[in-house]
Formats: structure tokens, sequence, C-alpha cells
């Protein structure tokens, strides 16, 4: 018999940088003991500098590794959303190239699967994303499962 991951889901819509900090320093995260703590933020900061964008992930990374030092943090990049030509790609773009540093290999592990989700010309490939171009569907949800569970796998050192 397999044993069953469990998970615990604190991502909620709209949520900003600021939010997730705010909610982790005010224990969100306390009474847990994570093996792993997926991060992907900073869609919803477009009135924020990518700069300044970065600057709270790091602050939300260093608040995770406080509240739950047993833990690995798989890093996410933000994912693209909109068409190719939306001006949010390049925003996003600049965010994932200064956050990725943060991964150190150790503590914190960047895993970018988004080329899965995207075809050669940068539209979303047919039925992953709702009409928001920014939210995935089921199969959007499915490809992201299949793409992290080998990261889970090697971090939990058992197959899933």
């Amino acid at each position: 018999m397999r044993k069953k991951l469990s998970l615990l889901n604190l991502g909620y819509g709209g949520d900003h940088v600021e939010n997730v900090l705010w909610r982790i320093e005010n224990g969100e995260l306390d009474g847990y003991r994570a093996k792993i703590v997926q991060l992907m933020i900073g869609t919803n900061n477009g009135a924020d500098t990518p700069e300044d964008t970065a600057r709270g992930i790091r602050l939300v990374l260093d608040a995770i590794a406080r509240r739950q030092p047993q833990a690995k943090i798989l890093l996410l990049p933000v994912f693209p959303r909109g068409k190719p030509d939306d001006p949010n790609r390049r925003r996003i773009a600049e965010i994932n190239r200064l956050i990725r540093p943060f991964a150190d290999g150790e503590k914190v592990l960047w895993h970018d699967f988004t080329e899965r989700f995207l075809l050669p010309d940068g539209t979303f490939r047919p039925n992953l994303m709702m009409g928001d171009l920014l939210h995935p569907r089921h199969g959007g949800y499915e490809l992201w499962r299949d793409a992290a569970m080998p990261v889970y796998e090697k971090l939990l050192g058992r197959k899933l």
C-alpha cells in the first residue's frame, strides 16, 4: 500500500506577495511540520516593479525558512500570463530572472516547467488555461502535478 501524500493549499485568489508574507508572519504555517513547501507568488503584484516583487518573494522565502526550518522550498517561477505580446510577460520574465538565484540547490530548489504550457510561438497549449489566460484549467493542474511529482518523489525519497 502506498502512503498518501498530505497536501495543504494556502493559495488564495488575488494574493499579493505582501499578503502571503503577512499570513506566514502571523501564524499560517504554525502547527505544521512540512517536508516541502511549494511557492509561486508574484503575478498579482502588477503595480510593483519586478525588483520590489522579487524582494518581497525573498522575504517570503526567509519567513518560510524561519517557520518551517525542516522543509525544502520548491520555488516556482511566476507563470506567464496573457498572450505572447502582453506587457505582463516581460515583467514576469524579469521577476523570474531576479528570483531564480534565490534557489541555492539545498534549501530552496528552482523548478521551472512553464515551457510545458506553451507552444513554440509563446501561446498557451489548448485547453490548459481558462479564458483569462492566467489560471489553469483541470488539464493544466494535471500537467503541473505531473511536472512536480518527480521533484516531490526525489525530495521525499519514495515513489508517490
